[in-house]
């Protein structure tokens, strides 16, 4: 079967592509902590807007939207628009500790069906007192040309014709650790300084390496008081391995190279005996097959990171 990527290795310094940063590959292991990080924010405001780049790429009219609207960190959902000429990656593991993508150029016009992920403020890696808006996005789009349905890192586009929701969230600032061994920039919120006024709606969470997902998110949201279900508003990311269910039958899905957790949906509630969940995906791997179901559990790649609505 071919590929849909061609893999590209840039290496300058300072480079950051979607949440990778580049390192020194001659720095000796350093101890960071990647394991499960979850936090909780309030909702501050939110935007559901109709948007069109004009002039300049989909990713550059994105980011001066949010930055000159005040949007400084939260996240994005969409799930209709065309995007033309779009530009999308697959993060490849086995090229650590330079972080790699393998990049895929699809011409012509592509219907969105899920474009999601969060946004927020990072310093340049060239001159760190710079600070701009980085969204990190995901895409599950179709084809208008062949009809098919493709996943990965949204880079760019051409042009962009969105209908997008933007959420602003406080209660605590977002920001990417960048793990020294491998480049990869995980999603953590350091506490706010003043008492929050509004009570907390939203769950962030990231699970790192090697953890299995939905189950250490189904762990730890038994520790949140007075929460008793949540929704997932989006949960993107890469998993190694899959074990879904579809009607009755369960089957194992572990490509190679992984594959991009690029659509999710569905609720957590939590009982007085048990938790539950109901988690719908769709997962792409790097030839452009895709799995459907009810994700009974899954071990991560490199990240998956999300948002669930929590309901009292």
């Amino acid at each position: 079967m071919k590929l849909l990527f061609k893999i590209e290795t840039g290496r300058s310094e300072g480079r950051v592509e979607g949440d990778v940063a580049m390192i020194n590959k001659k720095k000796s292991f350093k101890k960071f902590d990647s394991s499960f990080f979850a936090s909780t924010l309030t909702e501050e405001k939110r935007t559901v807007m109709d948007f069109t780049s004009e002039g300049t790429s989909a990713m550059n009219a994105l980011t001066r939207y949010l930055e000159e609207n005040g949007f400084n960190q939260g996240y994005i959902k969409c799930s209709s628009g065309i995007v033309s000429d779009l530009r999308y990656a697959f993060f490849l593991t086995k090229h650590k500790p330079y972080p790699t993508f393998a990049y895929a150029l699809l011409k012509g016009r592509n219907q969105v069906i899920s474009l999601s992920g969060f946004f927020l403020p990072l310093r340049s890696q060239i001159d760190p007192t710079q600070k701009s808006i980085v969204p990190h996005l995901h895409i599950v789009f179709r084809s208008l040309e062949d009809g098919r349905v493709y996943s990965g890192h949204f880079v760019d586009a051409e042009k962009a014709d969105l209908r997008i929701e933007v959420v602003q969230l406080s209660g605590g600032e977002l920001k990417r650790d960048i793990d020294p061994n491998t480049g990869l920039m995980y999603l953590r919120a350091r506490a706010a300084k003043k008492k929050r006024r509004n009570k907390e709606n939203f769950l962030i969470f990231a699970v790192g390496q090697n953890e299995s997902f939905p189950d250490e998110l189904l762990k730890r949201i038994k520790s949140y008081n007075n929460v008793t279900s949540g929704e997932y508003e989006f949960a993107v990311g890469t998993l190694w391995s899959a074990r879904l269910k579809n009607t009755e039958q369960e089957h194992i899905i572990n490509p190679r190279e992984g594959m991009e957790l690029s659509y999710t949906e569905g609720e957590i509630v939590l009982e007085k005996e048990k938790t539950r969940h109901h988690t719908k995906v769709t997962l792409i791997d790097r030839f452009g097959r895709s799995h459907s179901g009810h994700l009974l559990s899954g071990r991560v790649k490199d990240l998956v990171e999300g948002v669930l609505k929590l309901r009292p």
